[in-house]
């Protein structure tokens, strides 16, 4: 396990550092993956774009994250390795067709345009065969989806979580999944978001309160085992 401090470190006032140090008592939290399973969210096209800045990514889809889903892709990719490489199970989710008949994940009064984006999982990261796919309708993998009784029939213990948004699903999915009494573990390095704000906030959040914040390698560490 590296000692690296998390990329946030230098942008929390020392006052709320300490408070956060104070809350979550990070040094009594030993990280593990027991029995894991990977989760991929919602790396599709329309959320990921063009490798380009977001403005310029958001003219081919406004849902697109741009450069930072590519800076982001790297950790996401060599987690999918690893998963594969050690024959552990990983789940993929995108929007459920369903959103056409039920409304979107968010509230924005236009949000119905979305439905011409492209819900098509990227190239880089596609599911294999032997691979779960969940459609889900909102933000969490949780709601309305079977995510809790395939993790509960198979003995799964732990969340690995990568993909995006940072604020948005994968901290639903993060909430839910610890909620329901199961390991949380989301990839630093392996997590996007539009906002850098909001990325650095809801990861502040999910160390602090329902999981804990590492890099792709220190999560391949911990696949293992104790070493």
């Amino acid at each position: 396990m590296t000692n690296k401090k998390p990329h946030w470190s230098d942008r929390l006032p020392s006052t709320d550092a300490a408070a956060l140090a104070g809350y979550s008592s990070r040094d009594k939290i030993t990280p593990s993956a027991q029995t894991p399973v990977l989760m991929v969210i919602d790396v599709v096209e329309s959320f990921v774009g063009p490798n380009a800045p977001i403005a310029e990514a958001q003219k081919i889809s406004r849902k697109a994250c741009g450069e930072r889903a590519w800076a982001a892709l790297p950790g996401i990719l060599s987690l999918i390795d690893a998963f594969r490489e050690r024959d552990l199970p990983i789940v993929f989710t995108r929007g459920d067709v369903l959103q056409q008949h039920i409304g979107p994940a968010t509230r924005r009064p236009d949000a119905a345009r979305d439905a011409g984006l492209s819900n098509e999982f990227i190239a880089e990261a596609m599911p294999k065969p032997g691979d779960v796919v969940v459609p889900k309708v909102k933000a969490s993998a949780f709601f309305g989806t079977p995510l809790q009784s395939f993790l509960t029939k198979n003995e799964h213990h732990t969340l690995v979580i990568t993909g995006c948004t940072t604020s948005g699903c994968i901290r639903a999915t993060a909430v839910d999944g610890t909620s329901s009494g199961f390991g949380v573990l989301v990839a630093e390095d392996g997590v996007f978001d539009r906002s850098a704000i909001s990325h650095d906030v809801s990861l502040i959040d999910i160390d602090a309160k329902y999981g804990s914040v590492l890099s792709s390698a220190d999560i391949i560490a911990l696949l293992d085992g104790p070493g």
